[in-house]
């Protein structure tokens, strides 16, 4: 049984600095995560933060966020990105350059104006804007792991004078060359090559969203730093995150091109896009039921990470090293308690009475001869002069001087739990340590 207890210490002080390694790396990865995010952040300019209302968490409040291309590819539309966190749904709605929003056409319009007309006109509260760098699109498709999109029809674009390539029409699997390419379809300013970016950034959004581990997550992050400008932090994209992988329905909105924002179809599929769930029906809307994430971390969990960031796993690392160091101090006091040799077996207490009793007789019969050969004889009345000389009184065993002895099912259950927990120490921290070690394991499942 002790060398089994040696065994569970070795083990989970194997996995204690397993684990501690583990989430090293990932608050070494979640760091250049947050650092990139805040490399973002820095050139947004200030007209455009001023805009923006005060941010109310990402992972509890409905958000909208507004993502713009940029560059000379840039057709001046874009994609509105909607999170529903209580009731699982993510929503984009299209806008088209040409859609008039407050008299006026959209591409036409800066951003800080955009998020003024969107709320005044069309009750559409912006919280967060990311303008994305069309000419490092390459890039930042490449580092996010590439797009999906769907493609309506076949186009066959030209990458250099003697070479085009064929995008056939359905879902199309993009890298970072490949969409380059694919934005260059039509003249600019057309409505062409618009469609084709809007489809571009909702992909885009919508992939960046999806990660499949912390790395991944910085990943992201890197790719953003080198292609866009926003106002998320490290916790706002975290929060989007969730609430992307928990959503089980995609709402897909598209406004018509060349017409007011305010009326016609137009309110209608606005409406849609901000419903609280995809029960809406509307023009313009196409819902979608989708899985979400099978390994999705709890809410718990990513609250505490976004609100301490990487000092929550640099916090776990430094238990797990800790509790490693308890089992490694628990393994050193079994072996110096380990039991010493057998010796030779011992004799039953009945016989050890026996032979007591027989060697006190034996000693006064061994005196009383030696004291007859001496000369010493016989006094008064009958009585020898010499002490007499009993038998050693043995103490039954289960005799104690004084102490109550107790039978185990006499005890009550707190005394019952104290002589447990005194008797089985090793075996306490055995199980305690394995409990905890199991919960900081399924943590780092969840994480990576």
């Amino acid at each position: 049984m002790r060398k089994l207890g040696q065994v569970l210490v070795l083990m989970v002080l194997a996995i204690c600095a397993a684990a501690a390694a583990g989430f090293v790396v990932l608050a070494m990865q979640y760091h250049r995560f947050s650092d990139e995010i805040h490399r973002s952040e820095a050139p947004l300019p200030a007209t455009i933060r001023a805009a923006l209302p005060p941010s109310k968490g990402t992972i509890d409040v409905p958000q909208v966020t507004l993502i713009r291309g940029s560059g000379g590819l840039a057709s001046g539309g874009l994609v509105l990105f909607r999170t529903v966190p209580d009731k699982g749904t993510a929503a984009f709605l299209s806008v088209p350059p040409s859609a008039i929003l407050d008299g006026r056409r959209v591409s036409r319009r800066s951003i800080p104006s955009l998020v003024g007309a969107l709320r005044a006109r069309l009750g559409i509260y912006v919280a967060h804007v990311a303008v994305i760098n069309l000419a490092n699109v390459a890039r930042l498709v490449d580092g996010i792991g590439g797009i999906k999109l769907r493609n309506p029809a076949e186009v066959e674009l030209p990458v250099s004078p003697t070479r085009t390539w064929r995008f056939p029409a359905g879902t199309l699997r993009l890298n970072g060359p490949h969409a380059a390419v694919y934005l260059r379809q039509g003249v600019a300013g057309s409505e062409q090559r618009d469609l084709a970016e809007r489809r571009v950034l909702r992909a885009i959004v919508g992939h960046a969203l999806e990660p499949t581990s912390v790395s991944d997550l910085q990943a992201t992050g890197t790719a953003v730093a080198h292609s866009a400008v926003t106002d998320l932090t490290d916790a706002d994209v975290l929060g989007l995150v969730w609430d992307r992988l928990q959503s089980r329905h995609v709402v897909q909105c598209a406004l018509p091109e060349n017409t007011a924002a305010e009326s016609g179809q137009a309110p209608g599929i606005v409406a849609g896009f901000l419903a609280p769930d995809a029960s809406a029906r509307a023009a313009g809307c196409s819902g979608t039921a989708i899985d979400p994430a099978p390994y999705l971390p709890p809410k718990t969990f990513v609250v505490i990470v976004q609100r301490y960031g990487a000092s929550a796993f640099a916090f776990v690392a430094a238990a797990a090293v800790a509790m490693a160091l308890a089992m490694a101090a628990l393994f050193v006091r079994m072996r110096v308690r380990a039991p010493a040799p057998a010796g030779p077996p011992r004799r039953p207490a009945a016989a050890r009475i026996a032979g007591a009793a027989g060697a006190g007789v034996r000693r006064s019969e061994a005196v009383t001869a030696w004291a007859a050969r001496a000369g010493t004889g016989l006094v008064g009345r009958g009585r020898s002069a010499l002490p007499r000389i009993s038998p050693p009184r043995i103490r039954p065993p289960h005799r104690d001087s004084g102490a109550l002895i107790l039978p185990v099912d006499a005890l009550g259950l707190r005394a019952r739990a104290r002589r447990f927990a005194y008797m089985h120490q090793d075996a306490l921290w055995v199980a305690v340590a394995a409990a905890v070690v199991t919960a900081a394991a399924a943590v780092v499942l969840i994480a990576v």
